[in-house]
């Protein structure tokens, strides 16, 4: 429990403390952030238990007008699509939408807030906190065929089996990643 307290605050640790100028990133008071970003994450602490989310993904992405983030996030379940909207040229805090599938193969949805802290121009640890939701209707139809009864009787040993499904989880998330910006 103490480990994930640490990790889940050191993001705001590293806020409070005082900024220094770097001359790595800045230049004419101008924070130039890369356009290309490289990362891995993990989900370190989830409300529901029941969510089917993903533990560890892999993600790939590029930045535009210096605050807008358009790219992908790869896990076991495929690609997501990931956008970021930075709150300022300055600011390393940013909001995130993140989508994958359709309501019939399951549709999953995260939105939330995050921040980078940097340890140089190319290396960087984001923290988020996400609202995850999936969403899953689809109608599965099995037949089962009894060889008695089809053999003696045409058609009459075939069983249909109908299921609904109708998924619906919610969930919060903890996230932290590492990232690499070319």
């Amino acid at each position: 429990m103490k480990k994930f307290l640490i990790l889940m605050l050191f993001p705001l640790l590293i806020t409070a403390q005082e900024s220094q100028p770097n001359n790595d990133f800045i230049s004419n008071n101008h924070f130039k952030r890369k356009k290309l970003l490289c990362g891995i994450s993990s989900e370190i602490y989830k409300t529901n238990k029941l969510s089917s989310s993903d533990d560890i993904s892999l993600s790939v992405g590029y930045i535009i007008f210096d605050n807008i983030y358009l790219g992908t996030q790869i896990n076991s379940n495929g690609p997501n699509l990931v956008n970021r909207i930075y709150m300022g040229y300055n600011s390393d805090f940013y909001l995130t939408f993140k989508y994958h599938g359709s309501i019939e193969n399951g549709r999953t949805t995260k939105s939330g807030f995050g921040y980078e802290y940097f340890f140089n121009k190319f290396f960087s640890i984001n923290s988020e906190i996400l609202f995850y939701t999936y969403k899953r209707k689809d109608i599965e139809t099995r037949r089962s065929i009894n060889l008695g009864e089809f053999l003696s009787d045409f058609n009459s040993g075939i069983t249909t089996y109908t299921e609904y499904i109708n998924e619906d989880y919610e969930s919060g998330i903890f996230l932290v990643g590492f990232q690499i910006h070319f």
